[in-house]
């Protein structure tokens, strides 16, 4: 599984990039959203993730 961060103050972005991942393969992905760097930041403290979207 590919852990995801996407990252961006604009809930229809997250959404949109969130969906096309899971419609190319949605077990493939394990995916966190945030809409702050802050608390992305925060989330680096226990999760390692493979890919960046901001």
């Amino acid at each position: 599984m590919i852990k995801v961060a996407i990252c961006d103050d604009i809930p229809e972005m997250t959404s949109a990039v969130e969906k096309t991942l899971e419609a190319y393969n949605p077990t493939l992905f394990d995916i966190s959203v945030f809409f702050t760097a802050d608390k992305l930041i925060a989330s680096l403290q226990n999760i390692q993730y493979d890919f960046f979207y901001s």
